[in-house]
């Protein structure tokens, strides 16, 4: 079994790291006592999404049993699988569900392992990305991105190195200065721009139908409710505009 439960009470355990409410606001377990011998969480059910102690380790729905994700142990557990996954599988990118109920510190484990393992394995882009159902201010505390003015410079609204490099301008207009500081792409981010929950692209006579023709995949067959199968062409629709274009910049050619 990889993962067990172990119902010893330690009483000088607490939480490591810390936590991040719906706001942004941090939080550090000031109390001790926990199942910390278990690779699992023994909370009970997630009931109040704005208490950052619920979000991270209560049970969802009340059948999902959470996995201890704080604790070392169980992070390199987790890890291990991830490496395996991506070398059985060729597996190119990993999109997570609800990331924002996990503790920040598993992410800063797991993320460069796995981006590290895939390079060895000559994948040099690997695909991160999640679903962040919440506000700007909290999915900004995930991603070191999309912080306000005021955050810029405070330690506090990130635990641990930001993610962002560079410096900020004197107006914060325009970002490309701050990627010729760092080097990098710093605001190439990837945007998941629609609900997995909802059936949005199989509503026939709905409005919905014009607005997946025009800003999702277009598809040459029909394989489920997103309608999406093999030998697609992907379409990006920019937020600013209405105009859609290919993945190279490329304005597509009337239909």
């Amino acid at each position: 079994m990889d993962f067990w439960y172990n119902n010893t009470w330690d009483p000088e355990a607490s939480y490591p790291g810390t936590l991040y409410s719906q706001h942004g606001e941090p939080a550090v377990d000031q109390g001790h006592g926990t199942y910390s011998s278990s690779d699992f969480h023994h909370n009970g059910d997630l009931q109040d999404y704005y208490d950052p102690f619920q979000i991270h380790f209560g049970k969802l729905y009340g059948t999902m049993d959470d996995l201890r994700l704080e604790h070392s142990r169980v992070q390199q557990k987790y890890i291990a699988m991830s490496k395996a996954l991506i070398s059985s599988c060729d597996i190119d990118g990993f999109r997570v569900d609800t990331p924002m109920q996990v503790p920040l510190n598993f992410y800063k484990a797991w993320a460069p392992a796995v981006r590290a393992h895939a390079k060895s394995l000559g994948k040099a882009s690997f695909g991160l990305f999640g679903e962040f159902y919440v506000t700007p201010e909290r999915y900004a505390t995930m991603t070191g991105r999309g912080r306000d003015q005021t955050m810029y410079g405070t330690d506090r609204f990130i635990d641990g190195p930001a993610t962002m490099k560079g410096s900020q301008d004197a107006g914060a207009a325009y970002l490309m200065w701050l990627q010729k500081a760092s080097g990098q792409h710093e605001y190439a981010m990837w945007n998941f721009c629609n609900n997995h929950d909802n059936w949005n692209f199989d509503s026939p006579g709905s409005a919905l139908d014009g607005w997946a023709r025009e800003a999702c995949p277009t598809v040459t067959g029909f394989a489920g409710p997103l309608g999406c199968t093999a030998g697609l062409t992907l379409k990006i629709l920019p937020l600013s505009s209405h105009e859609a274009y290919e993945p190279d910049g490329r304005k597509p050619h009337s239909e």
